[in-house]
């Protein structure tokens, strides 16, 4: 049987069911950049928005994914994430400046 010398099973330091609890000051930082808003074009429907993810090491942080979601969905995923991993969750909002460049582009 795998495990210690005596022959008994080791015991992760974590059972695999407990979530590792984010300490105040994380090693981790994610930075999320707004790129875009879109409002909703069916009535019911909440208004979407572009939100690229970066990853990483503090100072050192790579594209990770692109998120489409709703601005209620967005609300709810950054509220969970700030409560949990605190200023390891960085936010910049560029769709004004996406939006006002566009504007400017095709005129």
């Amino acid at each position: 049987m795998p495990g210690t010398a005596s022959g008994e099973a080791s015991r992760a330091s974590c059972p695999h069911w407990e979530v590792p609890v984010a300490k105040t000051r994380n090693k981790y930082e994610f930075k999320f950049v707004i790129l875009g808003r879109y409002p909703a074009r069916l009535k019911g429907n909440e208004s979407q928005l572009t939100v690229n993810l970066a990853s990483g090491h503090e100072g050192n942080v790579t594209h990770s994914g692109t998120l489409t979601l709703s601005e209620g969905e967005w609300e709810t995923l950054l509220s969970a994430l700030r409560s949990s991993l605190k200023d390891a969750v960085k936010v910049e909002d560029l769709s004004e400046f996406v939006a006002e460049w566009r504007e400017a582009a095709s005129s």
